[in-house]
This record gives structure tokens, sequence and C-alpha cells, in this order.
């Protein structure tokens, strides 16, 4: 009896042991992915976002407000970027369940002209004379870039209601617009899109974006990095 009571307790412990091992093992698996998705994050998103208020050679000499007219999202002739602001309720996974926490929502829109070596969405070649309107934004826990109104989505980042541990979601986005209030070159302000003048958004020289994501079941890590907007100011 003693011999099977020993046998079992070292049985358990083995086991206890695997469990914990393979849980360690998940960890540094995930935290690895979560390493790359951040990586590949902020390439796309600069990439993209670098691109707002481009104009190709052969339109230097037009003035922006006669290539971009306002429309429904744009409020004037010649603004490159719009933007919203908000929260929205999403749920932190933990390793007994999840708790519904609150994230910043927002959203921004952007506009270039095609051209050589500019991209749209979904990393394909655009074209110089045609006037390209893009949008990120988070839509079921994942970052999306939407290449028009009305278009199909292009997925970038996250995966909606993750299955395994190694898989990230994008739980919060917040956007902080860098503003020359002066026209003197040097930024003055930074404003989320719900405290932006109608002046504002035509005087953004860069911005600065917070992604929060979460991978797996590890505490959800926030991502920060500064995008400057060369071909605007």
């Amino acid at each position: 009896m003693v011999s099977m009571t020993i046998g079992l307790v070292v049985i358990a412990a083995a086991g206890q042991l695997f469990i914990s091992s393979k849980r360690i093992f998940n960890l540094q698996q995930t935290q690895s992915s979560f390493q790359e998705q951040a990586t590949l994050l902020g390439t796309m998103i600069a990439g993209l976002l670098r691109q707002t208020g481009n104009i190709d050679v052969s339109s230097a000499s037009v003035v922006r407000s006669h290539l971009f007219r306002k429309n429904a999202t744009f409020a004037a002739d010649g603004q490159m970027i719009a933007g919203i602001s908000g929260t929205a309720k999403r749920t932190v996974a933990t390793p007994s369940g999840g708790t519904l926490q609150t994230f910043p929502n927002d959203a921004i829109a952007f506009r270039f002209e095609g051209g050589k070596g500019i991209v749209d969405c979904a990393g394909n070649p655009t074209t110089a004379g045609t006037y390209y309107q893009h949008a990120l934004l988070i839509k079921n826990e994942q970052l999306i870039c939407r290449p028009e109104v009305g278009t199909s989505p292009v997925e970038l980042v996250g995966v909606t209601a993750a299955l395994s541990s190694r898989e990230v979601r994008v739980l919060g986005l917040k956007i902080l617009y860098g503003i020359d209030e002066n026209g003197d070159g040097s930024i003055n302000d930074y404003n989320r899109a719900g405290d932006m003048a109608a002046p504002d958004w035509r005087a953004i020289l860069d911005a600065w974006l917070e992604v929060t994501v979460q991978a797996g079941d590890l505490p959800p890590e926030t991502i920060r990095f500064v995008i400057h907007f060369s071909n605007l100011g």
C-alpha cells in the first residue's frame, strides 16, 4: 500500500511537471509570436501611413486642394488625414477565463496619390494619377486596412477569437496627432481626433500610435511608435 501510494505521488508529480513544462513552452512560443507580430505591425503601419500626402512627380506642380477634394470622410479640400476617437469593450483572456475591459478604439483615414514605390493596403503597386483613400481601424479584434469606402478590408494583424495561445488579438488603438499650430514646422500639441479643431487636420506633422495586443492569455501589451508624415507640412 505504501509503495503504491508513493508510486501515485511520483506519477502525479511527473504529470504536474509535464503540464508546467508544456505551459512554459507555450508561453515562450506566445511571446515569440507576439514579438514577431509586433515588429510586423510597426513595419506595416509605418509603411502605409508614411505614404500620406504623396503626390507623383507628374502632379507636383498642382496644389493638393485641387487633387484631393472634400468628401464624406474629409471635410476640406486638400485634407489628407481624418480620424475618429472612441472606446470599445473587449475581453482580456486570462488562464481562468476572461474579463471585459475598456480600450481606446480610434481609426484613421488617409489619402495619397499612387506611383512608383507606392502600394495599397494589400501591398499591390499603385498607379500614378490615381488617388487612394485608406483607413486603419480595429474590427473583430483584428487591425484592418480598408482600401476604399465600401470595399473588402485587408487583415493586417490579429486573429478573431484566437483559438491558440500563440495567436495575437488586437484590443485597442489610440492615435494622437502632432499639430503645428503656428505654421513654423514644429509640433505644439498632440490631440486625439475628438479634440481636434477643423483647421488642425491640415496642420498635422506626425502621429503617435498606441496599439494594445494580447498573445494568448498573457497580460496585454501596448506597442507605441511615432509616424512622421514627410509629405505633409
